[in-house]
């Protein structure tokens, strides 16, 4: 339900093997064994109102991270530059003589290309839809502008 979550405080939030990840972690808090590495581990802006997280993480410092093969695939990416712009793209992929998609190396020199200093990736295939002004303007690989019902989304709406 809604609660008030203190400003000194931050939320996480995992689903599958995040969650699991984050409940052995709050367990070592508890415990008083992990105190540090959950410093470690939480590095959130003062003023940030909410995060995102995705892997693999593409970017760090304006270098690319990743090396890992991988196939060619539709691909989600976000990230930003040194002005703080937030590049949100989406590679359409697996549809022959239209679009092959990228590799995760490719999407990491990709997003460098566009000025990204960091950038990450999310979820990919099917999901990656784009939408604006509330139509799909891609070609989603599960068949043409249909929508795919996923549990997350980032948006960016006006306030």
């Amino acid at each position: 339900g809604p609660s008030r979550i203190p400003s000194n405080a931050v939320v996480l939030s995992g689903h599958g093997d995040g969650a699991n990840a984050l409940a052995a972690l709050w367990r070592d808090v508890r415990t008083g064994t992990a105190e540090s590495q959950a410093t470690l581990r939480v590095d959130v802006a003062p003023d940030a109102l909410q995060s995102v997280g995705g892997k693999p993480v593409l970017l760090r410092d304006g270098k690319r991270v990743t090396s890992s093969p991988s196939s060619r695939a539709p691909r989600t990416m976000i990230g930003w530059n040194d002005a703080g712009d937030v590049l949100m793209v989406t590679a359409d992929g697996r549809q022959r003589g239209r679009a092959d998609g990228l590799t995760v190396v490719e999407a990491a020199d990709l997003m460098r290309a566009l000025g990204a200093v960091y950038a990450i990736g999310l979820d990919g295939g099917g999901s990656s839809t784009f939408v604006l002004g509330g139509r799909v303007v891609n070609r989603p690989s599960n068949g043409g502008h249909r929508e795919r019902a996923v549990a997350v989304a980032v948006a960016i709406v006006p306030s």
